[in-house]
């Protein structure tokens, strides 16, 4: 039963461990990122809204039905005055007659006859549909909206490129700080293993205490570097988080090595292609989208000086009675229509004139972006190509200075250990020692930074 017990928590534990992941590679930090950055959320309602005013846009081309149901009692039934066509009829006759004289003919200029027309009660139902048969500016606006789509699409795909590069930053920058962590601890256990044979020989009065005294100054600076550098872990451990829309209040952890993306970085700047294409950065691409919807939106401004044809339909049932259920009454009477209707653009007060204008203003500005975009461009790739070289060649001076830094350590110890050197000198060499390591690191730091650079600028970090 225990067995049983146990197998059912670790099931039930199983999907918690998955979606709770702590350790993460560069590419699992870039995924989640992606998966979870607010920011992409938004981008992702922009997209279904935007595909939301295809759909709408759509609709004015659709045909359009609508149904009606009228009821009307007239509590008085509406009175009109009609002409008097009967006392003249009668009077004439009478004359005739001579049954009246012209003195008894009364004066035709009066109001005329009230009368009444239609029942107390009217009732109808119907329906009436239309369509747009032509409009050319409804064909151009239909590619327009669609392209804004593509646009609303374009602005997630760079807000996602930027939200890796940030992710890739942040994620160098904890494995930096870890790289000196462990740097400063192998430091720390070197040190603490000379200080402890040197007292030794202090004890068997072989050496001064001022030598003790020495490395053990060095060491506790080593300590207080090493409580620093776990300030820092964490501080851009908490930069990762926020790049990530990683929970702030959770621990994370790197699985990748620094020394293996270094390595990496080394071998990809060789062969990095240096050639610069516009069309590579997904800014030029939505500045081709730009200019496109601008280009689109002359057009449509254009087409709406062309006549817009539409069909109508409706068809109708009533009924009128005064007693509207009383079936003795006239019956029900049909009414339907079929016809087209033309609207042809005369003057609209300069309306269409201005909208192009302002359309082909929007359009040579997007040209200028273009062309300001393709010198900044220009600019960020020599910028990162120089960047590059210099660390490639720092990465390689600070690698002899780390190596002949141990050398000089090495030596000043076996003089110090065989009594012809002096502590002083060992101190020394290991804070030259600390310097150079400390500066190859900030050098392989900055050759990851220079190489993700240069794809940046080229386009090619995707």
């Amino acid at each position: 039963m225990r067995w049983i017990i146990n197998t059912l928590v670790l099931v039930m534990m199983v999907p918690m461990m998955v979606s709770g992941q702590t350790s993460f590679d560069l590419e699992e930090a870039i995924s989640y990122a992606i998966e979870n950055a607010p920011q992409l959320k938004k981008e992702a309602f922009n997209i279904a809204d935007a595909e939301a005013q295809v759909n709408e846009y759509k609709a004015i081309g659709l045909p359009q039905v609508n149904g009606s149901i009228d009821y009307q009692h007239f509590l008085a039934i509406p009175t009109q005055i009609i002409p008097d066509f009967i006392s003249p009829f009668v009077d004439g006759r009478l004359l005739n007659y001579s049954l009246i004289d012209d003195t008894q003919v009364p004066n035709s200029e009066g109001a005329g006859l009230p009368a009444q027309f239609g029942t107390k009660n009217v009732f109808s139902v119907g329906a009436e549909a239309n369509m747009l048969l032509f409009d050319g500016s409804y064909l151009v606006g239909l590619k327009a909206v669609k392209l804004s789509r593509e646009l609303a699409q374009g602005n997630k795909a760079l807000t996602a490129y930027q939200v890796k590069n940030n992710v890739i930053k942040s994620y160098l920058g904890v494995l930096q700080a870890e790289k000196s962590q462990n740097i400063i601890l192998d430091n720390i256990n070197n040190l603490t293993k000379t200080h402890y044979e040197t007292k030794i020989v202090y004890e068997n009065g072989f050496a001064e205490k001022l030598d003790v005294e020495r490395l053990q100054l060095s060491l506790d600076n080593l300590n207080r570097d090493f409580e620093r550098i776990l300030q820092l872990i964490e501080v851009t451990k908490n930069i990762l988080k926020f790049q990530m829309s990683y929970p702030m209040d959770e621990d994370i952890s790197l699985s990748e090595s620094f020394d293996q993306l270094v390595d990496m970085a080394t071998s990809k700047a060789v062969f990095l292609d240096q050639e610069m294409k516009l069309e590579n950065r997904p800014e030029f691409q939505l500045l081709n989208t730009a200019e496109s919807l601008n280009k689109l939106n002359v057009e449509r401004y254009k087409k709406g000086y062309y006549p817009s044809l539409r069909g109508f339909a409706s068809y109708s049932i009533g009924v009128q009675r005064n007693k509207l259920f009383d079936g003795d009454e006239s019956g029900w009477f049909p009414t339907s229509v079929l016809g087209l209707a033309m609207s042809i653009p005369i003057f609209d007060g300069f309306d269409k004139r201005s909208k192009i204008q302002r359309a082909q203003i929007a359009l040579d500005k997007v040209a200028i972006d273009k062309h300001q975009f393709e010198q900044a461009m220009s600019l960020e790739v020599t910028n990162a190509k120089i960047a590059l070289s210099n660390a490639n060649a720092t990465l390689i001076n600070t690698q002899r200075s780390v190596e002949l830094a141990e050398k000089i350590l090495r030596t000043t110890k076996i003089k110090f250990s065989e009594g012809i050197g002096s502590s002083i000198e060992v101190v020394q060499a290991e804070r030259e020692l600390y310097t150079a390591q400390a500066n190859h690191t900030n050098a392989q730091y900055d050759l990851l930074v220079a190489v993700h650079d240069l794809e940046i600028a080229l386009g090619q970090s995707k």
